[in-house]
C-alpha cells in the first residue's frame, strides 16, 4: 500500500524552506552590510573660531592620513566653515593654521559612523612669537625686492 503525505504537510515543508532562505538572507545581510558601510568614504566638516568665538575666514585646513601621509587641503569660508568630501576611512590629523594664531592639530577618525563636526577654537599666537614676526618684517622691509620675505 502506497500512501501519499497529506496535502497540508507539503505546504508546511515549502513554508519551512522559505523561512530558512529568509533567515539565511537576513543573517548574510547583517554580517556583510557593516563591512560594506565601513568602506564607504565619509566627510569631515567643522568650523574654525578665534578665542572670542568669531569665525576665522581663510584659515588653512589640512587633513593628513596617518596611514599613508596623503594630504587633503582646503580653506575656511567667511563663516569659518570647512568641508572635506569623499574621505577614505581611517585615522587622520586635522591641522589648522592662520597667521596671528597658534597652530592647532587634532586626531580625527573617519569610519562607518558619521564623523562629528570638528569645531575648533584657535588661540592667539604668544606675544614672544608675534614680536619676533614684527622684527622679521621690519628687517626684511629694506631688502632688495628679489629677496623673498620671511613669513611667520
Amino acid at each position: 500500500m502506497n500512501t501519499l503525505p497529506p496535502l497540508g504537510a507539503a505546504k508546511d515543508g515549502l513554508e519551512m524552506k522559505k523561512r530558512a532562505v529568509c533567515m539565511l538572507i537576513l543573517v548574510a545581510w547583517s554580517v556583510f552590510l557593516p563591512a560594506l558601510l565601513a568602506q564607504q568614504p565619509g566627510l569631515v566638516r567643522g568650523t574654525v573660531e578665534d578665542p572670542s568665538g568669531t569665525p576665522v575666514a581663510e584659515a588653512a585646513v589640512k587633513l593628513v592620513s596617518q596611514a599613508n601621509g596623503e594630504t587633503l587641503k582646503t580653506i575656511t569660508n567667511e563663516a569659518g566653515y570647512f568641508l572635506f568630501k569623499e574621505v577614505p576611512p581611517g585615522e587622520y590629523l586635522l591641522r589648522v593654521k592662520m597667521q596671528g594664531f597658534e597652530n592647532l592639530e587634532l586626531e580625527v577618525k573617519v569610519g562607518a559612523n558619521s564623523t562629528p563636526p570638528q569645531n575648533v577654537r584657535l588661540e592667539l599666537a604668544s606675544a614672544r612669537r608675534r614680536s619676533r614676526c614684527r622684527r622679521d618684517r621690519v628687517r626684511t622691509r629694506f631688502l632688495p625686492i628679489k629677496t623673498p620675505l620671511l613669513s611667520c
